[in-house]
Protein backbone atom coordinates (compact mmCIF):
# COMPACT_ATOMS: atom_id res chain seq x y z
CA UNK A 1 0.00 0.00 0.00
CA UNK A 2 1.61 3.84 -1.00
CA UNK A 3 0.95 6.32 1.30
CA UNK A 4 1.16 9.32 -1.14
CA UNK A 5 -1.50 11.54 -1.47
CA UNK A 6 -2.00 13.09 -5.33
CA UNK A 7 -3.00 11.16 -8.54
CA UNK A 8 0.26 9.44 -8.28
CA UNK A 9 2.57 7.15 -6.23
CA UNK A 10 3.98 8.91 -3.64
CA UNK A 11 7.15 8.16 -1.59
CA UNK A 12 6.26 6.73 2.14
CA UNK A 13 6.37 9.68 5.31
CA UNK A 14 9.33 8.06 7.04
CA UNK A 15 11.57 8.66 4.14
CA UNK A 16 10.44 12.26 3.79
CA UNK A 17 11.10 13.19 7.69
CA UNK A 18 14.63 11.07 8.01
CA UNK A 19 15.82 13.45 4.70
CA UNK A 20 14.31 16.56 6.79
CA UNK A 21 16.57 15.34 9.67
CA UNK A 22 20.04 15.02 7.86
CA UNK A 23 19.34 18.18 6.17
CA UNK A 24 19.03 20.22 9.73
CA UNK A 25 22.17 17.88 10.93
CA UNK A 26 24.06 18.97 8.02
CA UNK A 27 22.86 22.81 8.22
CA UNK A 28 23.61 22.70 12.12
CA UNK A 29 27.48 21.22 11.74
CA UNK A 30 27.86 23.59 8.99
CA UNK A 31 26.71 26.29 11.42
CA UNK A 32 28.86 24.85 13.97
CA UNK A 33 32.17 24.54 12.14
CA UNK A 34 32.23 28.49 11.11
CA UNK A 35 30.85 29.70 14.72
CA UNK A 36 33.95 27.86 16.07
CA UNK A 37 36.80 29.30 12.99
CA UNK A 38 35.67 32.68 13.65
CA UNK A 39 36.10 31.99 17.31
CA UNK A 40 39.43 30.78 17.10
CA UNK A 41 39.98 33.79 14.75
CA UNK A 42 39.22 36.21 17.71
CA UNK A 43 40.92 34.72 20.33
CA UNK A 44 44.77 34.92 17.98
CA UNK A 45 43.78 38.03 17.06
CA UNK A 46 43.06 39.29 20.78
CA UNK A 47 45.80 37.11 22.40
CA UNK A 48 48.12 37.93 19.40
CA UNK A 49 48.16 41.51 20.17
CA UNK A 50 49.39 40.80 23.65
CA UNK A 51 51.86 38.73 23.04
CA UNK A 52 53.03 41.82 20.71
CA UNK A 53 52.77 44.47 23.60
CA UNK A 54 54.68 42.02 26.21
CA UNK A 55 57.47 41.61 23.43
CA UNK A 56 57.01 38.10 22.52
CA UNK A 57 57.16 37.03 18.99
CA UNK A 58 55.37 33.49 18.33
CA UNK A 59 57.49 30.70 17.35
CA UNK A 60 57.21 27.92 15.03
CA UNK A 61 59.46 24.72 14.45
CA UNK A 62 61.89 26.98 12.42
CA UNK A 63 61.91 30.32 14.51
CA UNK A 64 63.35 31.38 17.27
CA UNK A 65 61.49 31.56 20.62
CA UNK A 66 61.99 35.32 20.85
CA UNK A 67 62.20 38.57 20.62
CA UNK A 68 60.97 41.88 20.49
CA UNK A 69 61.26 44.72 23.15
CA UNK A 70 58.79 44.89 25.92
CA UNK A 71 57.18 48.06 26.00
CA UNK A 72 57.98 49.24 29.64
CA UNK A 73 61.77 47.72 30.87
CA UNK A 74 63.53 48.15 27.16
CA UNK A 75 64.73 45.06 27.87
CA UNK A 76 64.75 42.32 25.14
CA UNK A 77 63.76 38.78 26.47
CA UNK A 78 65.57 35.81 25.61
CA UNK A 79 68.76 37.73 24.34
CA UNK A 80 70.44 37.25 27.46
CA UNK A 81 70.22 40.78 29.36
CA UNK A 82 68.06 39.18 32.06
CA UNK A 83 70.99 35.86 33.08
CA UNK A 84 72.20 36.41 35.84
CA UNK A 85 75.40 34.91 35.15
CA UNK A 86 76.23 37.93 32.32
CA UNK A 87 74.16 40.12 34.90
CA UNK A 88 77.33 39.32 37.59
CA UNK A 89 79.79 39.67 34.97
CA UNK A 90 78.77 43.11 34.02
CA UNK A 91 78.43 43.85 38.03
CA UNK A 92 82.27 42.63 38.86
CA UNK A 93 83.46 44.29 36.01
CA UNK A 94 82.19 47.44 37.44
CA UNK A 95 83.17 47.03 40.78
CA UNK A 96 86.96 46.09 39.65
CA UNK A 97 87.10 49.58 37.95
CA UNK A 98 85.24 51.62 41.28
CA UNK A 99 87.74 49.83 43.05
CA UNK A 100 90.87 50.64 41.03
CA UNK A 101 89.49 54.17 40.85
CA UNK A 102 89.05 54.63 44.11
CA UNK A 103 91.79 56.98 45.70
CA UNK A 104 90.34 56.33 49.29
CA UNK A 105 91.82 52.78 49.41
CA UNK A 106 95.12 52.26 51.06
CA UNK A 107 95.99 48.93 48.54
CA UNK A 108 95.26 51.51 45.04
CA UNK A 109 98.78 52.80 44.56
CA UNK A 110 99.83 48.55 44.16
CA UNK A 111 96.66 48.05 41.96
CA UNK A 112 97.35 46.58 38.17
CA UNK A 113 94.07 46.49 35.91
CA UNK A 114 93.77 43.16 33.87
CA UNK A 115 91.34 42.32 30.91
CA UNK A 116 89.17 40.35 33.52
CA UNK A 117 89.80 41.69 36.61
CA UNK A 118 92.62 42.69 39.26
CA UNK A 119 96.03 42.30 40.59
CA UNK A 120 96.76 43.89 43.83
CA UNK A 121 100.50 44.01 45.07
CA UNK A 122 101.10 44.41 48.66
CA UNK A 123 104.66 44.63 49.80
CA UNK A 124 105.90 42.55 52.58
CA UNK A 125 106.35 45.32 55.20
CA UNK A 126 102.47 46.50 55.07
CA UNK A 127 101.53 43.33 55.08
CA UNK A 128 103.34 41.11 58.28
CA UNK A 129 105.13 41.77 61.77
CA UNK A 130 108.41 41.93 60.63
CA UNK A 131 110.52 38.65 60.96
CA UNK A 132 107.54 36.52 60.96
CA UNK A 133 104.51 35.48 58.13
CA UNK A 134 101.59 36.82 61.07
CA UNK A 135 99.88 39.31 59.40
CA UNK A 136 100.21 42.86 60.98
CA UNK A 137 97.11 44.97 61.86
CA UNK A 138 97.76 46.90 59.01
CA UNK A 139 97.76 43.92 56.60
CA UNK A 140 94.50 42.88 57.72
CA UNK A 141 93.19 45.92 57.19
CA UNK A 142 94.43 46.15 53.68
CA UNK A 143 93.02 42.20 53.68
CA UNK A 144 89.66 43.17 54.61
CA UNK A 145 89.60 46.25 52.51
CA UNK A 146 89.84 43.72 49.44
CA UNK A 147 87.49 40.83 50.66
CA UNK A 148 84.69 42.68 51.88
CA UNK A 149 84.55 44.90 48.80
CA UNK A 150 84.73 42.04 46.21
CA UNK A 151 82.68 39.03 48.94
CA UNK A 152 79.26 39.37 47.02
CA UNK A 153 80.83 39.64 43.70
CA UNK A 154 81.42 36.81 41.03
CA UNK A 155 85.26 36.43 41.02
CA UNK A 156 87.88 34.53 42.60
CA UNK A 157 91.11 35.22 44.37
CA UNK A 158 94.57 33.84 44.10
CA UNK A 159 96.80 34.96 46.70
CA UNK A 160 100.99 34.73 44.60
CA UNK A 161 103.24 34.82 47.33
CA UNK A 162 106.98 36.25 46.71
CA UNK A 163 110.18 36.27 48.58
CA UNK A 164 113.43 37.43 48.11
CA UNK A 165 116.68 35.37 47.75
CA UNK A 166 117.65 35.64 51.40
CA UNK A 167 115.40 36.58 54.36
CA UNK A 168 113.41 33.28 54.30
CA UNK A 169 116.81 31.96 55.59
CA UNK A 170 116.85 33.94 58.65
CA UNK A 171 113.06 32.88 59.26
CA UNK A 172 113.83 28.86 60.01
CA UNK A 173 111.88 28.14 56.53
CA UNK A 174 113.24 24.52 54.72
CA UNK A 175 113.43 26.69 51.35
CA UNK A 176 112.13 29.74 49.78
CA UNK A 177 108.81 27.95 48.53
CA UNK A 178 108.19 27.26 51.92
CA UNK A 179 108.46 30.60 52.70
CA UNK A 180 106.04 32.24 50.12
CA UNK A 181 103.74 29.27 50.92
CA UNK A 182 103.70 30.36 54.91
CA UNK A 183 102.99 34.06 53.19
CA UNK A 184 100.72 33.23 51.33
CA UNK A 185 98.26 30.65 53.57
CA UNK A 186 98.20 33.64 55.98
CA UNK A 187 96.44 35.78 53.77
CA UNK A 188 94.30 33.41 52.65
CA UNK A 189 93.27 32.19 55.81
CA UNK A 190 92.51 35.77 56.79
CA UNK A 191 90.36 35.78 53.19
CA UNK A 192 87.65 33.23 54.60
CA UNK A 193 88.23 33.64 58.09
CA UNK A 194 87.63 37.27 58.60
CA UNK A 195 86.07 38.28 55.24
CA UNK A 196 83.04 35.64 54.78
CA UNK A 197 85.12 34.44 51.45
CA UNK A 198 84.15 30.41 51.06
CA UNK A 199 87.14 28.95 50.74
CA UNK A 200 86.61 27.42 47.25
CA UNK A 201 86.93 30.93 45.96
CA UNK A 202 90.62 31.09 47.33
CA UNK A 203 93.79 29.22 46.20
CA UNK A 204 97.52 30.36 46.84
CA UNK A 205 100.38 29.97 44.71
CA UNK A 206 104.01 29.88 46.32
CA UNK A 207 106.22 30.98 43.60
CA UNK A 208 109.52 31.09 46.34
CA UNK A 209 112.19 34.09 45.18
CA UNK A 210 111.93 33.27 41.17
CA UNK A 211 109.74 35.96 40.39
CA UNK A 212 112.16 39.51 41.57
CA UNK A 213 111.00 42.82 40.92
CA UNK A 214 114.19 44.01 41.94
CA UNK A 215 117.77 43.08 42.91
CA UNK A 216 118.86 41.25 46.03
CA UNK A 217 121.70 42.77 46.65
CA UNK A 218 120.32 45.60 48.49
CA UNK A 219 117.79 45.75 51.58
CA UNK A 220 115.74 47.73 49.41
CA UNK A 221 115.67 45.51 46.71
CA UNK A 222 115.02 42.30 48.88
CA UNK A 223 112.21 44.42 50.39
CA UNK A 224 110.31 44.64 47.51
CA UNK A 225 110.57 40.69 46.52
CA UNK A 226 109.17 40.23 49.39
CA UNK A 227 105.28 40.80 48.76
CA UNK A 228 101.87 39.03 47.97
CA UNK A 229 100.33 40.03 44.56
CA UNK A 230 96.32 39.05 45.05
CA UNK A 231 94.54 38.31 41.63
CA UNK A 232 91.10 38.83 41.35
CA UNK A 233 89.63 37.33 38.19
CA UNK A 234 85.79 37.03 36.98
CA UNK A 235 84.51 33.34 37.23
CA UNK A 236 83.46 31.67 34.22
Amino acid sequence: MSGGGGDGPGCPLWIVSFADMISNLVIFFILMATFGAKNAANLEATGGGRDREAGVLAAGPDKRDVVGRTAKSGARIGDGSRDPSRRSETASDSRFDRFAQDASYDVRPGIERLRDGLRIRIDEERLVVPGSWTLSESGKTLIEEIGNFFRGEACDFTVEAHVDGETWKKLGAASDLEASRELAVSVADHLFGNCGIAAPRVSITSFGASKPVAGNDTAVGRARNRRVELVLRERR
